[in-house]
Formats: structure tokens, sequence, C-alpha cells
């Protein structure tokens, strides 16, 4: 899909054919095909890779369903092109063993939906507490969500208690899927960050007409 140049700069080729079919339902009705290329996916893999800062060196838990765009791009493809490390986790219930993982392979990446930080932010209390933020999140530099919204009482209850803030993206299956997430240097809790790069965004009104 790939071929490296002698200067080990990338080039796409047949880069507008269809390299995979992700299904989403959006909100309503019945789920979809859409056919992502070649270019849209690396395209969006390297816009993500340079606003969240990642290199080669870090280390990924795969924890989230990789039928989904979310964990797709986040946890596979990125990795993939970094050629970094990649932890598949087979179920993410009962926690104790893939939280093991993280400590025993470095993890600096975490991924998740908001509901696995809630239940994170609230058994971390006590003796869990200390365990949870220098053991198993010890090394940790990016914990990141999307999928849904992210409630501010989690926010607030997982940084506190874990140490790291949560930053927030937004996405569609249709679009790669990241538009925006917010910056590991500079992030504003509540919102989704600017635009990747590469991303193009504006607000308009019921008529599709473009607001200030």
């Amino acid at each position: 899909l790939l071929k490296k140049s002698p200067s080990r700069e990338l080039h796409w080729t047949d880069d507008e054919k269809t390299m995979l079919v992700l299904y989403t339902s959006g909100t309503t009705g019945n789920p979809k095909g859409a056919m992502l290329s070649h270019k849209n996916i690396i395209s969006n893999a390297l816009a993500s890779i340079e606003a969240l800062e990642l290199k080669p060196s870090d280390r990924f838990l795969l924890i989230l369903p990789m039928f989904h765009i979310f964990a797709w791009t986040t946890n596979v493809l990125l990795p993939l092109h970094l050629g970094a490390l990649i932890v598949v986790v087979e179920s993410i219930r009962p926690p104790a063993p893939w939280l093991k993982l993280m400590f025993k392979h470095g993890i600096t990446c975490f991924t998740a939906v908001p509901q696995i930080y809630a239940v994170l932010a609230e058994q971390a209390k006590g003796f869990k507490k200390w365990i949870l933020r220098y053991i198993f999140f010890g090394r940790v530099k990016l914990c990141i969500t999307g999928a849904a919204p992210l409630s501010k009482e989690t926010m607030e209850k997982f940084e506190k208690n874990i140490g790291l803030p949560i930053l927030e993206g937004y996405g569609l299956t249709e679009t790669s899927p990241d538009t925006n997430v917010n910056r590991p240097s500079a992030h504003k809790p509540g919102s989704v960050g600017p635009a990747v790069p590469g991303a193009k965004i504006k607000i308009v009104d019921e008529n599709e007409m473009e607001l200030l």
C-alpha cells in the first residue's frame, strides 16, 4: 500500500482507491459502510500524529473494539505508522489484567471512552489511588477520549486522582475520523480542541450559510 523512497519519504500508490469500509449508524438508522481511501486514512493518521506529538518510542494499549474507527485509527494505524508498540487486550473486563499490562509494557498512550475514565476516576481512592497513579499510569503521558461526550465531573475527578488531563477529540467515521483534538501542550476542558492539521471546519445555519 505504501512504498518508501531512498529518502525515506512516503509515497501513496492508488491513493484514491478504497482501503477499507467501516460501518457507522451515526445517531440513528441502520449501519452504513463508509468507504475510506488510502489517502483518507494515511493523511488523517499523519495529522493526528502531528497534533498529539506522538513518537515511535510511544506505547499504545488497545482496549477498544477494532471495528470502531476511534480504536482503529488511534490504536492501530497511528502506532503502525510510527512503528510503535501496540498491546492488544482481549477484554476490558475485568480491568486488572490490562492494568497490569500497562505497567509491564510501560504504556505511554492510553485511549478510552468516557465510561472507562469514569470508572477509573471513581475507583481511585485510598490505596488504589496510589497504585493507579504511580504504578499503572506511571509512564502514561497522554490520555485521550472520544466517541461520546466527557462529563466535567469525570474529567476533574480523573485529573485530581490520577494526575493526568484527558484530551478530548472529535471525528466521524466518514472523515477518517479525526477532525479536532486538544493538544498535549494546551487543552481546553469541555471542548474538542482545534482542527487537526489539514482539516477545515466551518459553522453553518439551517440554510447552510456560513456563520462567523
